[in-house]
């Protein structure tokens, strides 16, 4: 059972890579400078590399799709750094990531209209749930 799971965790890592080379193409293709793109693989590997193979029973790329309410509150309470802002950064990393991979044909355009959509409708609430646990007090890095 633990060597299933251990395959299927090595398996997602390496298309995860895939999907951050593709993502990393995209975003320099786009214009945006190298701390801009830096910024956005950190958040997306999170969900990809952190958060999904030790949260979520299925983990896959496609799957971070479906699990927003547990990734942020993981972010909220487990990353030290997260405050509303950093939230609202990890959202449009997350939506833009997603987007590409809509355009490289690794999701459907219907999957990935529902999650954005979802996405704007909660991000405000996960900020506020960030504010809340951190005491009323978002910090600037």
């Amino acid at each position: 059972m633990a060597d299933d799971y251990e395959k299927r965790v090595k398996e997602n890592e390496k298309a995860n890579e895939e999907y951050l080379r593709i993502f990393r193409e995209d975003l320099t293709a786009s214009g945006l400078g190298e701390k801009t793109i830096r910024n956005h693989i950190e958040n997306v590997d999170l969900l990809l590399n952190d958060y999904l193979p030790g949260y979520e029973d299925e983990f896959s790329m496609q799957d971070g799709m479906n699990c927003m309410y547990g990734f942020f509150s993981f972010f909220i309470r487990k990353c030290l750094w997260s405050t509303p802002a950093t939230v609202k950064k990890q959202g449009a990393s997350l939506k833009k990531f997603y987007k590409c991979m809509m355009e490289h044909g690794f999701i459907e355009k219907v999957d990935y209209n529902e999650f954005a959509s979802n996405l704007k409708e909660l991000l405000p609430e996960f900020a506020e749930e960030c504010e809340d646990y951190n005491g009323g007090m978002d910090y600037y890095f």
